[in-house]
């Protein structure tokens, strides 16, 4: 039996335990609303691409609540090899000046709340902004978790023992 490579690249990412965040937000292209993704894999550990997800269709419930019903969204995603942003952005009529802070002084964010702690939790951070000619963006911003690196032995060095350290002549 031939196996590709694709094949054996999904066995490694679910023995790592990591997920392609471009696969899970599939599910969100629908009507109205379009993906863009890059065309390599986006990896973040499963616990972690999950916790986007949700944080992404709550901000898409957003955009059918608020946004009215022409409105088009965008998701954008996408990997700089240490961050991972996702971007959604709607044409919706927008946010008056002032309200986003008003009801953060209110705390009245509601989903807007919940997305933010979401990415609080991950280490990330969200931002939601609006101009004023209408349309909102919410921004998602995740640090990729560094892979577990061994550090560099030096010749001479033995495990669990302090390097050596030259003596001065």
């Amino acid at each position: 039996t031939l196996v590709s490579q694709s094949d054996l690249a999904e066995v490694g990412r679910a023995v790592s335990g990591d997920a392609d965040l471009r696969v899970l937000l599939r599910h969100v292209e629908r009507a109205g609303v379009q993906l863009v993704a890059p065309a390599d894999p986006v990896l973040l550990p499963r616990r972690v691409a999950d916790e986007v997800v949700a944080a992404v269709e709550a901000a898409l419930d957003n955009v059918r609540q608020h946004a009215g019903e022409s409105a088009r969204a965008w998701v954008l995603l996408d990997d700089d090899g240490k961050d991972v942003a996702v971007t959604i952005r709607d044409s919706g009529r927008g946010v008056p000046a002032g309200r986003l802070d008003e009801a953060v002084g209110q705390g009245r964010l509601g989903v807007s709340s919940s997305i933010r702690g979401r990415l609080a939790d991950l280490g990330g951070s969200a931002s939601i902004t609006s101009g004023p000619a209408g349309g909102t963006t919410v921004e998602l911003r995740i640090p990729k978790p560094r892979t577990n690196r061994r550090p560099t032995r030096h010749h001479g060095d033995e495990p669990g023992t302090r390097p050596s350290r030259r003596q001065a002549p």
